[in-house]
């Protein structure tokens, strides 16, 4: 991990318009390619600042001359956690359920459409002249993946030890969301 502290004012503005242009760039993907994970970032873009920052995308900005060390200090920190939890959030989406369930739900939209066909070739008019038609595909009550709670967006601050530590635990193959899960079911006595 780097150590923006110990970097001048002007290897932290660079640091800082590199940041700003690569959320730039992962808004632009995000919101070409899926925009369900466009969505889950967006709060995770609000909070590191680049909307109120994103015009110093422009090394030549007059306000590069009035910030300070610690201004580029803290947007550094700011945008590098962003775009980490960005990074680990795209890495968990890409490997969920959340795909599979989208391809589940194709599938199932392709299935369904296919069953209107055979039922629309298929139909049997019954004694009333009422149509009979079949009950399969769609959703159904009760059915998928049962939730564990409720779901709420979070930015969380941590040292850089603590974060390591979290990282060792994923390594062994836990996920991230697992491990801050049982970390926060231990601290509170559950």
């Amino acid at each position: 991990m780097v150590d923006f502290k110990k970097m001048k004012k002007s290897d932290l503005k660079d640091i800082v318009v590199r940041q700003l242009h690569e959320v730039e760039e992962i808004m632009k993907r995000s919101k070409e390619s899926n925009n369900d994970f466009y969505n889950v970032i967006g709060s995770i873009i609000y909070e590191s600042g680049y909307l109120e920052n994103r015009h110093l995308k422009n090394p030549n900005d007059f306000m590069h001359k009035k910030l300070k060390k610690n201004n580029y200090l803290s947007m550094a920190e700011k945008l590098n956690a962003a775009i980490d939890q960005i990074n680990e959030l795209k890495k968990e989406y890409d490997s969920s359920n959340l795909n599979q369930i989208q391809r589940i739900e194709k599938g199932n939209h392709i299935q369904t459409e296919k069953l209107k066909g055979i039922e629309k070739s298929t139909d049997i008019k019954n004694d009333n002249g009422n149509r009979n038609h079949s009950s399969r595909g769609g959703k159904r009550k009760g059915a998928g993946r049962k939730g564990l709670g409720i779901t709420k967006k979070v930015s969380l601050t941590l040292t850089e030890e603590v974060w390591e530590k979290i990282e060792q635990e994923c390594k062994r193959g836990k996920k991230q969301s697992q491990v801050l899960r049982d970390l926060i079911k231990k601290g509170l006595g559950g």
